[in-house]
């Protein structure tokens, strides 16, 4: 489900990087990187699930950060082990000059390469040479040049200022906003060191971070229980909490008071929503409408489909026909396989459901911690629901039919999970479950965000915040 793409995507953005040395003063925002290794242990709900390694290298125009990690988690009773391996260099200001990036779990992995061209950030993934541009305005910084960022800047208590990130886990450039609290102590390997104090913001998620002179993180904690802290090659290494035993499904779950024993045949559910800050997320729109705003109450319906035929393509919401990263709408064997699905059906509605049908009957059902992407996933016709809901958008898409990919919570068994699941537009957003074989989707879908991996990140800023409360359903 929709929480270890949470947990993988965090991971990926946890730790500012550096390498700490006594502290000293920077003259004139130069600073010089030992090609040595700085190592990392992370931990959820206080149990070690994985480590990184930093090796950082000053180059005669610029800086080169390389970072290596594992997490281990559970996930559904089984083991999921991520891995990820990131390259960044930059100029002497710290701007993102190329990147490589490579994540890999079992049998899957997805890797690709960037450079920053002008106003552009040219993306290929090395597997199908797909390219991608994404538009930049002013400067972008990869994340691990984060710390050292601050620290150039020469920061006050109160400050804030705002740093476009490039993130490798949603291949994307996000903000970071960055306040300085101020000096503050903290403990590492079991003495105090003297650090600086920062909040930061990203995907709506907050986190507090320490940092060395030099601009190393020495300690991240993070709102949602994850923890990165700098210890010995030893220590990062040794062997992490069973990880089958944390099943993180069931640590981020929203348990309620209501029992729902045919949640699939809900067509009308009103709930009670605390702990959301409704500045940052628009929780109202198709098929979800705001009640009242203290408490705050939304009414969630299934829609009825359109009573007539809906020809294809569909002349509307062009832009959710349009390939991205995740949703390769335009590859040959995408197109070809939606075209044999649906053969010579002309009604959208129609296509819509004998494509959620096809994905539902053909992917196996199991947990997977990798970069969902739908040619991917028509590769090796398994996975979880970010899984489902890329594939079933990327057919959608080739078919006519603009789809979006959803993510927020669904009701099962006494409690709400993180989920992702599909919009279509057939005259209006109907919403479509391919992992439960729903179409339209029962009402016990809680939308939180639309988009792609950078706007899903989002849901981030609801973990451990939000409870629900279950008012009426039918």
């Amino acid at each position: 489900m929709r929480t270890m793409r949470l947990i993988s995507l965090f991971f990926l953005i946890l730790v500012c990087g550096g390498k700490p040395r006594p502290a000293r003063p920077i003259a004139e925002g130069r600073i010089a990187l030992r090609p040595e290794q700085t190592w990392y242990s992370f931990y959820l709900a206080g149990q070690k699930i994985g480590y990184a390694v930093y090796r950082n290298e000053s180059l005669p125009d610029g800086f080169r950060f390389e970072a290596l990690s594992r997490m281990n988690v559970g996930m559904l009773g089984t083991s999921q082990s991520l891995r990820t391996r990131s390259v960044a260099r930059t100029g002497r200001d710290l701007t993102l000059r190329s990147f490589e990036f490579e994540l890999s779990s079992r049998e899957r992995s997805f890797s690709a390469w960037g450079e920053l061209k002008e106003r552009a950030l040219l993306i290929t993934e090395k597997e199908t040479g797909r390219r991608r541009s994404i538009p930049v305005t002013g400067p972008v910084y990869p994340i691990e040049a984060l710390g050292m960022l601050v620290i150039r800047a020469e920061p006050e208590p109160g400050k804030t200022a705002i740093y476009n990130t490039f993130d490798g886990a949603v291949m994307d450039v996000l903000p970071c906003e960055v306040t300085v609290i101020g000096p503050d102590s903290v403990t590492v390997e079991g003495r105090s060191v003297q650090a600086l104090k920062i909040r930061t913001r990203r995907a709506k998620l907050s986190s507090t971070n320490w940092l060395a002179q030099d601009g190393t993180s020495l300690v991240e904690r993070t709102d949602i229980g994850l923890e990165a802290v700098l210890t010995g090659q030893e220590q990062a290494l040794a062997g992490e909490t069973e990880s089958a035993k944390l099943d993180i499904l069931a640590l981020f779950r929203v348990k309620v008071d209501t029992v729902i024993s045919e949640p699939d045949r809900v067509q009308r559910l009103v709930v009670e929503v605390s702990g959301v800050d409704t500045a940052d997320f628009r929780l109202a729109g198709p098929n979800q409408r705001l009640i009242a705003a203290n408490p705050l109450t939304l009414e969630i319906t299934t829609p009825a489909l359109p009573d007539g035929p809906v020809p294809l393509p569909v002349r509307a919401e062009h832009e959710f026909l349009k390939p991205s990263v995740s949703v390769q709408c335009d590859d040959p064997q995408i197109r070809a396989k939606a075209q044999e699905i649906i053969e010579s059906v002309e009604d959208g509605r129609e296509a819509a459901r004998l494509l959620m049908e096809w994905v539902y009957r053909s992917l196996r059902k199991e947990a997977t911690a990798s970069f969902p992407n739908a040619k991917d996933v028509l590769k090796h016709l398994a996975g979880d629901c970010n899984e489902h809901a890329v594939l079933y958008a990327a057919l959608a898409r080739a078919a006519g039919i603009p789809a979006r990919v959803v993510a927020g919570l669904v009701y099962m068994e006494g409690a709400f999970y993180y989920h992702a699941w599909n919009e279509v537009f057939l005259g209006s957003w109907i919403p479509v479950d391919a992992t439960f074989g729903q179409f339209p989707a029962s009402a016990v879908h809680l939308k939180i965000v639309e988009g792609d991996m950078a706007k899903q990140a989002e849901v981030l800023g609801v973990v451990k915040k939000i409870g629900i409360k279950v008012l009426q359903f039918e």
